[in-house]
């Protein structure tokens, strides 16, 4: 995705998104700290879960959305049940 505007609007026009309801979406809260408000802001709008990466010990969703984080853990790998998906942004290395 070129921004998270990009990543809001696909998931808002994604259909198989738009009707999930079970969904974890993961972040490095240090890495997009701009954008923390707006990407929480949208999940708890589609009733999503969003933690940083810190805080996902236990959680399990069907759906798992690991948003632009520069290093990525088995922790947040193992949280998804069904589809995992990864979205970098321009900030992405």
């Amino acid at each position: 995705m070129s921004s998270l505007d990009a990543f809001i609007n696909y998931t808002n026009t994604n259909q198989y998104l738009k009707d999930m309801k079970d969904v974890l979406v993961i972040y490095e809260a240090d890495h997009i700290q701009d954008d923390i408000q707006m990407l929480r802001g949208h999940c708890f709008g589609r009733k999503w879960k969003v933690c940083p990466s810190t805080s996902i010990m236990g959680s399990e969703a069907q759906v798992v959305i690991i948003y632009d984080m520069k290093t990525i853990h088995f922790e947040a790998l193992s949280r998804a049940v069904v589809q995992l998906i990864f979205v970098t942004t321009q900030n992405s290395q």
